[in-house]
């Protein structure tokens, strides 16, 4: 097959394309060489009128080096109208985030190795070749063919579909005229009311918000000077914004990130720096905001009264679903007024378009209903270890396994679902209510021993990170355990309970199932890693799991200190980790006044009420007299402070029920006086005395 025929097979596919208002996923079946001679007729002049807007992703792409892009991310929010995918280990998050970023017209390639397809235990793959293989609108180009696939057997009618007509100014749907109402509210309405704007892509989410400014500040009723910010996870992905915006008020002026029209200002600002800066404005944008930590939107939301959060629901970047379950309860506690608005008619192509709809089924990301099962019979819960060829087989189980996931992680992406059905170390759990068909539980936990010496020599040496030894890893870099690695782990990575049966003790039977295995399987720990928070510090509090480690960084997603819970499953364990146990608390007890001073007062009472009163510095009587002494206002705080301390840290241990924030941040984390006056309002030094003399006074007696 040369090339020619092919250049003009895929001039008459757009051109069909285009009359459809679809897009469509070409596969090129073969070895990489023989694709990218395929592809370079189309790239005369670089990346130009051949194919239009294009860009490729992979090292596999070799056509055209300067189209390779590095971060996918960066891309979410622009346009495209092609896209070459030569991934050779399949990026599924790359995948289909780039999808989403090609117009009506255009096309996906992917550039597709056999060695790829051959490998029969790379079940991700073998799954979403047979969906490609089913779909009759995907083209499949094999290197063994002799002729190009009949593009009649996909556009049978060869018609025209023309969108319903529409007149408006700016806007293209009826529901895009309603978002961007919905936005100008924010503006003009009540305080403290945000707009949650949510969408798949290809619906005109960024363009609403940008017809929604051109109105506000075009509005010659608006005699006051706006200051209007717009924020996202990367600036490129306000580029479709600002172009918008240019269009739909063209007297103004546009200087890289920022739009002037009279005395008005648009101006795009990072969010770690609207977080640190708090700049003064009328209203704020957060577009894409599923891509941005929870924790930060929620700083937004204290920093802000004005904001509209704009965002896809489908997860392309490993947030969407749960970014709208987990923010919508920050939502509900700080802003219980706020609105939602979702578009769902597309703009960029048209309904049921055969490449969306291919990487929703593909990547499951359609959302499952989330209807309520009331468990009859909790001793009916019956737990199973599910196989990977099981789901695999099994697409009603794989889709109800990952949707409880999805429900219960914001960050659970595309690249979770490859995960789950290829990491050969992985064990699926899975917990069905008593009809035995509804999955109301789910827990994946991974191998982590069994490093080959070699390996273990260079994680010594801090040479290399080992895959799938994250805790023997993490147990003797940070926490000093040479023999770290002479022990076998089983990590619970994930556990998710269905949210319409969560405190029914579910999770807490799904841990017995998974420690009872892993004695049986003869492991020496059963363990887990987390985002520190109060919640899950309770959960696996009660399960018996022990603090090894706290990190000192916090997490880029969630904003909290990762760490690390051990349980013990033998004698020889068991001695260990009291050992590891013991250092944590001595070593935290030290770090709250620096490290973790910054860490919630809440979460330090929780971890002190994981402790056992042995682990702790020794408590002596005359600790106790001093502390009596402070009380009687007989000794002043700064001759105190220490006995203060180690009686402090055995009484959050003992009085779970106390409140003792103040106490914690000036005793243990030695917050300064002026910063505690601000926090808890008080009037100056005598006052946050007396103050600290009632708390302490009452957790004492």
């Amino acid at each position: 097959m040369i090339a020619s025929p092919f250049s003009i097979w895929i001039n008459q596919l757009r051109q069909q394309l285009v009359k459809q208002q679809q897009r469509c996923l070409v596969v090129l079946n073969g070895d990489l060489f023989w694709s990218n001679q395929l592809i370079v007729p189309l790239l005369k002049n670089g990346a130009s009128n051949e194919v239009g807007n294009a860009v490729a992703f992979g090292a596999g792409f070799t056509a055209n080096k300067d189209m390779i892009i590095g971060n996918y991310r960066h891309h979410l929010g622009t346009e495209n109208d092609v896209v070459f995918f030569a991934d050779e280990n399949f990026h599924p998050d790359a995948f289909a985030a780039l999808s989403g970023t090609i117009k009506a017209g255009g096309i996906m390639f992917w550039l597709c190795s056999p060695d790829l397809l051959q490998d029969k235990t790379n079940l991700f793959v073998q799954r979403f070749w047979q969906k490609i293989v089913a779909d009759k609108q995907c083209f499949v180009v094999n290197q063994t063919d002799d002729k190009l696939p009949a593009l009649t057997t996909f556009f049978p009618k060869q018609q025209v579909i023309s969108k319903a007509a529409f007149n408006h100014v700016d806007c293209l749907t009826q529901e895009q005229v309603n978002a961007v109402a919905a936005i100008e509210k924010v503006a003009k309405g009540h305080r403290k009311r945000p707009l949650v704007l949510t969408a798949d892509r290809g619906r005109g989410k960024s363009s609403a918000l940008a017809i929604a400014v051109a109105n506000l500040i075009k509005d010659p009723q608006q005699h006051a000077e706006m200051n209007i910010m717009i924020t996202a996870p990367h600036s490129d992905a306000v580029s479709i914004f600002f172009a918008q915006l240019a269009t739909s008020c063209p007297g103004g002026k546009r200087t890289g990130l920022s739009f002037y029209y009279n005395k008005h200002h648009v101006k795009f600002m990072a969010v770690d720096a609207l977080v640190q800066e708090q700049p003064t404005m009328h209203l704020l944008l957060v577009d894409e905001a599923a891509a941005i930590p929870i924790y930060l939107l929620s700083r937004l939301l204290n920093c802000y009264h004005r904001l509209v959060f704009s965002s896809t629901v489908h997860g392309y970047e490993g947030a969407g679903r749960g970014f709208a379950i987990n923010f919508k309860k920050i939502l509900i506690n700080k802003t219980p007024n706020f609105s939602e608005y979702h578009i769902h008619q597309p703009i960029r192509w048209c309904d049921n378009d055969p490449l969306e709809q291919l990487i929703f089924n593909s990547f499951l990301l359609t959302p499952q209903s989330e209807q309520a099962h009331q468990i009859v019979n909790k001793a009916g819960v019956l737990t199973q270890r599910i196989s990977q060829q099981a789901l695999y087989q099994n697409e009603s189980l794989l889709q109800q396994v990952f949707n409880v996931l999805v429900s219960a992680h914001y960050q659970t992406s595309p690249s979770d679902l490859k995960f789950l059905l290829n990491n050969a170390k992985l064990t699926i759990f899975v917990s069905f209510a008593d009809d035995e068909k509804t999955v109301v539980a789910v827990a994946l936990a991974l191998n982590e021993s069994g490093a080959n010496n070699d390996d273990i020599a260079l994680a010594v040496a801090s040479k290399k990170r080992l895959k799938s030894q994250f805790l023997p890893q993490s147990l003797l870099l940070h926490c000093g355990v040479k023999s770290a690695f002479d022990y076998r782990y089983l990590r619970v990575v994930r556990i998710a309970v269905k949210a319409h049966t969560q405190s029914e003790g579910i999770g807490s039977n799904l841990l017995r199932v998974i420690e009872k295995y892993a004695i049986e399987q003869h492991y020496h720990f059963v363990g887990t890693s987390f985002g520190a928070n109060t919640t899950l510090v309770n959960f696996w509090g009660r399960a018996g799991y022990q603090f090894a480690r706290l990190g000192f960084t916090k997490d880029k997603a969630s904003g909290e200190h990762s760490c690390i819970l051990l349980k013990a499953l033998s004698a020889s364990s068991e001695h260990l980790l009291t050992t590891i146990n013991e250092q944590f608390y001595q070593r935290f007890y030290y770090y709250l006044a620096e490290q973790f001073q910054s860490l919630n007062p809440k979460l330090v009472q929780y971890i002190y009420q994981q402790a056992t009163p042995h682990l702790l510095i020794k408590i002596t009587p005359n600790d106790i007299s001093t502390v009596e002494d402070f009380i009687n206002k007989v000794s002043l705080y700064d001759v105190c402070a220490y006995s203060l301390s180690v009686w402090l840290c055995h009484i959050l241990q003992v009085k779970t029920e106390k409140n003792a924030e103040l106490l914690i941040e000036k005793i243990l984390q030695r917050h300064s006086s002026a910063y505690l006056c601000q926090q808890y309002q008080l009037t100056g030094k005598k006052a946050l005395t007396n103050a600290i003399i009632t708390q302490v006074s009452q957790l004492y007696y």
